[in-house]
């Protein structure tokens, strides 16, 4: 993924947000130095296990085949996040939506 510096950020910020360590980032965008500037895009990788699932509440007219749709993930990923046994869904219901 890409990581585009803001005011504030530093690379142990960075590397701490991504989880991942200092010397990775480094590494993978070949700084020579621990100077980051404003707009500079980093390469991170991460590891998508260690990302937050992200939520989702469910409106009325919404079925697993439209959530997955728009999220970029497959029906049986948000019915294995959510341990579901059927397709059904219920308004007002929260999913974890797993990351691609």
């Amino acid at each position: 993924m890409t990581h585009t510096v803001v005011k504030g950020d530093y690379l142990g910020k960075v590397a701490n947000k991504y989880k991942v360590s200092v010397a990775d980032i480094k590494r993978e965008n070949n700084l020579k130095s621990d100077v980051l500037k404003l707009g500079q895009k980093l390469k991170i990788t991460v590891s998508l296990k260690d990302l937050p699932l992200r939520k989702h509440t469910v409106k009325r007219g919404e079925y697993l085949g439209k959530i997955a749709s728009q999220y970029g993930v497959s029906v049986k990923s948000i019915r294995d996040a959510n341990k579901l046994r059927s397709d059904s869904l219920a308004v007002g219901q929260v999913l974890l939506i797993p990351h691609k």
